[in-house]
């Protein structure tokens, strides 16, 4: 019995650091207004598993530019291209304020490399398997999962 108490405790020891998951989605927006005018725009938006249109609709997208380093953001390299399943990201910047500062690099394996320089906080791999078209008053989404990742940075951002 003794045996079997300590695999126990040995085994919830492994998993008291348990890593959360996320995905990393691309996002475009087209927003009218009731004049008629269109916007649209393009944002990151983070989920701890694939969405429904309730949850794409009332999350916090970052909005993609050129720098994040200072901002809520994201900042892209390779966000481009009709083919968003299939965009050639090389770099993603990812600013979600309090909840984390990192950059995923293609060359780095995609791992998650804090801005502050501290150690790794885990990795992500591509991964298009999952998209969602959300409609809700006179704005149209379309998202695109581009990374699942595996870390210590537990919620979303908000």
């Amino acid at each position: 019995m003794q045996l079997s108490n300590l695999l126990v405790l040995f085994a919830a020891s492994l998993f008291s650091k348990a890593a959360a998951d996320f995905d990393i989605y691309f996002e475009m927006s087209l927003s009218a207004s009731p004049t008629g005018d269109e916007t649209d725009g393009t944002e990151i938006t983070i989920f701890n598993g694939p969405p429904d249109c309730d949850t794409a609709n009332s999350a916090a997208p970052l909005p993609i530019f050129g720098d994040a380093s200072t901002a809520r953001a994201a900042r892209c390299i390779g966000c481009d291209g009709p083919d968003y399943a299939n965009m050639p990201i090389t770099e993603l910047e990812v600013n979600g304020g309090d909840w984390g500062h990192f950059t995923l690099y293609e060359s780095g394996g995609w791992q998650i490399t804090p801005a502050d320089g501290g150690p790794l906080r885990g990795t992500c791999v591509r991964d298009n398997g999952d998209d969602y078209d959300c409609t809700t008053g006179l704005v149209n989404v379309h998202g695109q999962r581009i990374f699942v990742c595996t870390s210590d940075i537990t919620g979303v951002p908000s």
